[in-house]
């Protein structure tokens, strides 16, 4: 691969010299500038797209510096767009304030604004590729404009996590929620647990997506600021036994939901999950609410904090608080704050790994995921690149600055290939393996373009397997389950499982996931014996892990009802139900979550569809005493 990169951070194998591309980056920004007053986004977009391809296609790039603005352009062209379109309505008084503390009048002079500081937006539109609508952050930052350029220009980590996170969301609403301005004026008029101008915005959105009170927020700052370990706020509330027990209504249902009156009545596990988590977030510290299913299968709630030890030199995110040794088979679901999407607890951990890493580093895997994607859509394609957007460029850089960019007009001489693409990748996994675009980009080029050679999974595969199956075995479990539908051949992809399941020997729970994605590759293939076969075994070792043993069981029986076999159906069930432990003492609505209840439950009812009511009968009399 004839490409010129890896020079900031130091990637291996690269000896060619380097093209002085700088005068690219000038032109390019210089240009972005006048699209700004003339609006024509799409034109630049379209000539900086055309650039970086004709440069891949002479097999000298510069170095990440003038990638990562070209990148940074196209996303600027991109946003652009939206901005052009927005109007902030403000009151009278609004409008008086606005003159007075320089808000923005539209969306233009919001993103004129941006352009002219670049050391904010850069940060802010790469943020910006994790949300949905990209109007709500753009109009998260007008709205902060009111605590000063001066602030928001000391803190672009912490202003891009304030508009690129949703508000969490909580069974009950937050009295007197703060604004945007306010929680932000908070972080930065206090001394915090970490620096937050040099926290990474992925981090920092586990801050701004609260919208506690700023009262609370004081109050468990004074309480809990000199606590070594806030996380252990958790315990601080007593446990609501009446609710879990009886069923009665939370204590918590009579008084307002504040921090203070948790402190006073208690609640169980999601009310001391928020409690803790809000606590941590009074302080600075990132922290989240993690729920999942024990392998009983009642649901329980605890949090996750990100601690950074040893000055900074130790980080990660713990999830240990509240989670409770008979709980050893939870996979924790995390909402992301910035899209809402699931995230395993495990893989927010693998992100908080990354934390340490220098900011050019996760530029750079940022922008190396990029231009593998730019290459992929012309990838293999019949010629070379058109050059006549680079010489365009390089023509105006001569006519506006007066001088010569190129010693000589440039040669197209390789085409752009999946090599070109799959160089990148493997860039931007060298400078973060916690960069989530870069592995859903190669499952999209393996799963649904059909241009990753099944041959060249291989070393994802390792880089998975090596680097993240220990330490993180459900993030790299997902990764690999994710992939290997997409392998043609039956056989290959068995064999695949087959490696997994040896390298998750230590997890049954992860094994059985697997065993049931051989089931259902199996039943795809119309072969319900060996569907079956894998089923009742992802059942019978996972009896005590509610969540594998019950989807097992459920694709099982359909298989068995669904062939005439109803006879068997109940035969497993009844098998699963003798291994299943009765759980201990908690109200109806915790127990019918348990896989001991959910099994009885499916048994009963065969038994009564098979005409054994008193069987049936038995059956439900012994999980209701």
């Amino acid at each position: 691969m004839l490409l010129c990169l890896g020079v900031r951070a130091g990637i291996p194998g690269v000896s060619i010299a380097c093209a002085d591309d700088a005068w690219l980056s000038k032109i390019a920004l210089s240009e972005l500038d006048r699209s700004v007053e003339n609006g024509e986004f799409d034109a630049l977009s379209a000539r900086i797209k055309g650039a970086i391809l004709g440069r891949l296609s002479t097999g000298k790039v510069q170095d990440m510096a003038v990638m990562i603005d070209l990148v940074y352009v196209l996303r600027a062209c991109e946003y652009g767009k939206v901005a052009m379109k927005l109007k902030f309505q403000h009151t009278e008084t609004q409008a008086r304030l606005a003159a007075r503390s320089g808000m923005f009048k539209d969306g233009k002079e919001l993103f004129k604004w941006l352009v002219a500081n670049r050391g904010l937006s850069r940060v802010l539109f790469r943020g910006m590729q994790d949300v949905g609508e990209p109007a709500d952050s753009l109009n998260a930052v007008a709205q902060l404009k009111s605590v000063g350029d001066k602030k928001l220009l000391a803190f672009p980590e912490l202003v891009t996590a304030f508009a690129t996170s949703r508000a969490a969301r909580y069974y009950h609403e937050q009295p007197s929620p703060a604004s945007l301005a306010e929680s932000f004026a908070y972080y930065t008029t206090r001394k915090m647990r970490y620096d937050l101008k040099t926290m990474p915005y992925e981090l920092s959105r586990y801050l701004t997506d609260t919208r506690l009170s700023i009262a609370e927020r004081l109050w468990a700052y004074g309480r809990y600021n000199r606590y070594p370990n806030p996380a252990k706020a958790y315990f601080d509330l007593k446990y609501d036994t009446d609710h879990f027990e009886k069923g009665d209504p939370k204590k918590i249902s009579k008084l307002a939901f504040t921090l203070p009156n948790l402190r006073k009545v208690g609640g169980v596990c999601i009310e001391q999950a928020y409690y803790s988590s809000e606590v941590c977030k009074a302080l600075g510290i990132p922290a989240k609410i993690v729920g999942g299913r024990g392998g009983g299968g009642v649901y329980h709630a605890w949090m996750m904090c990100f601690i950074s030890k040893r000055r900074g030199r130790a980080a990660g995110w713990d999830s240990s608080t509240g989670r409770y040794a008979e709980q050893k088979y939870f996979v924790g679901d995390v909402q992301n704050p910035a899209n809402g999407r699931r995230l395993l607890d495990c893989e927010l951990m693998l992100e908080g790994a990354a934390a340490l890493l220098p900011p050019s580093r996760r530029e750079d895997a940022d922008t190396a995921t990029q231009l593998a994607v730019l290459a992929a859509d012309v990838a293999n394609a019949a010629e070379p690149a058109d050059l006549k957007d680079l010489q365009a460029l390089a023509a105006l850089h001569k006519k506006r600055f007066g001088t010569s960019p190129m010693a000589k007009p440039p040669e197209a001489t390789i085409k752009i290939d999946m090599g070109i693409v799959e160089g990148f990748l493997t860039d931007a996994i060298n400078y973060n393996l916690a960069h989530r675009p870069v592995w859903d980009f190669i499952i999209e080029l393996r799963e649904s373009r059909d241009m990753l050679k099944v041959s060249h999974l291989g070393k994802y595969f390792d880089v998975l397997i090596s680097r993240t199956a220990k330490v993180y075995p459900d993030y790299s479990c997902e990764m690999v389950m994710r992939i290997v539908p997409s392998l043609p051949d039956p056989k290959g992809r068995m064999n695949v499982y087959k490696k997994a399941m040896s390298v998750y020997a230590s997890r049954r729970d992860l094994q059985g996931r697997i065993m049931i994605a051989c089931g259902d590759d199996y039943a795809k293939q119309s072969k319900p014996a060996s569907a079956l076969k894998f089923y009742e075994a992802a059942a019978l070792r996972n009896v005590d892990v509610a969540d594998i043993v019950t989807m097992a069981a459920g694709k099982a029986e359909k298989l068995l009802v669904d062939a005439g076999h109803k006879k068997l159906a109940i035969a497993m069930y009844t098998k699963l139900f003798k291994a299943a432990k009765k759980p201990g003492k908690a109200s109806t609505a915790f127990t019918g979550q348990t896989s001991y209840y959910i099994i009885a439950s499916r048994l009963a009812t065969l038994l009564e569809t098979a005409g054994q009511t008193k069987d049936a009968q038995k059956i439900r009399t012994m999980i209701t005493r």
